[in-house]
């Protein structure tokens, strides 16, 4: 899979988030000076404009933790919530 360069902004609760759509090293276990976590997240709780890029894709997000905290990405159905997050990567992997 190769990797992309799109990137989309958008705003959780009024504060700005990142959305990667980038293809993540899978065995990192830290990334930007914190540490990478891994969750499933279901495709209605991603923006529009990231699901429009996810059809027929199986979506892993990873999130970056601040400062070292152990901050987690939290999900549930209707949305996105990164806590004290500033990054979000999203990859797609290609159904089997």
């Amino acid at each position: 899979m190769t990797t992309t360069a799109r990137r989309v902004f958008f705003r959780e609760h009024g504060r700005p988030v990142t959305v990667d759509l980038a293809e993540v090293d899978n065995q990192r276990t830290s990334f930007e000076g914190g540490f990478v976590y891994r969750g499933q997240i279901m495709m209605e709780s991603l923006p529009h404009r990231i699901r429009e890029q996810a059809n027929n894709f199986r979506i892993d997000v990873w999130a970056v933790g601040q400062s070292g905290r152990s901050e987690w990405l939290v999900l549930n159905d209707n949305a996105l919530f990164v806590g004290n997050v500033h990054t979000i990567y999203v990859r797609f992997l290609a159904h089997h």
